[in-house]
């Protein structure tokens, strides 16, 4: 038994190292801002197996717990430790960043763009933009709500849900 529960927690480090180096697995919109809830698989299991693998071996020596217990235990324990670990990865990627540059909304802030469609008073323009060896096509918005004529250039101030919030270089220019 002692091979077991050396297994399952050197297994539940091992698993647990590698999602802290290669990172939660997360769904993306295609500007590269993560969307849904992180997929806290990985985590789960190698929380599960080192709490259980901690549990067995130190119940390992137990001669009070009947073996059906134990058992319980073992398996209640990776159950808590894995569910409060899913607790811990949502509530991280839940909260926004403390830092403006680590906030995918801001990631392609200050990048020059060309309105495609004009901007209106009652619906967003589109605006193209290449960044990252990419080309992008989003709805967007102007950052004071007034209207900006096709073909005009602009700055992207953030990207909320796949619309750019943006404003006219000649604005920001000015400010130079």
């Amino acid at each position: 038994m002692l091979i077991l529960w050396s297994f399952a927690i050197v297994a539940g480090l091992l698993l647990l190292v590698h999602v802290m180096i290669a990172g939660v697995p997360h769904a993306q919109s295609e500007h590269g801002a993560p969307v849904g809830t992180p997929r806290a698989g990985r985590p789960m299991l190698g929380a599960f197996l080192a709490a259980a693998g901690v549990a067995g071996y130190v119940t390992m020596g137990s001669v009070r717990l009947q073996p059906p217990v134990r058992a319980i235990a073992i398996v209640v324990a990776g159950i808590v430790m894995a569910f409060v670990t899913r607790w811990v990865v949502i509530k991280a990627f839940t909260e926004p960043p403390p830092d403006p540059e680590d906030d995918p909304r801001y990631r392609y802030q200050g990048h020059v763009g060309r309105l495609s469609a004009a901007i209106s008073d009652d619906r967003p323009g589109r605006v193209i933009f290449e960044a990252d060896g990419k080309r992008f096509d989003l709805a967007a918005r102007s950052i004071d709500a007034q209207p900006i004529p096709e073909g005009v250039e602009v700055v992207i101030e953030r990207i909320d849900d796949a619309v750019a919030t943006v404003e006219p270089w000649s604005t920001v220019e000015q400010r130079l």
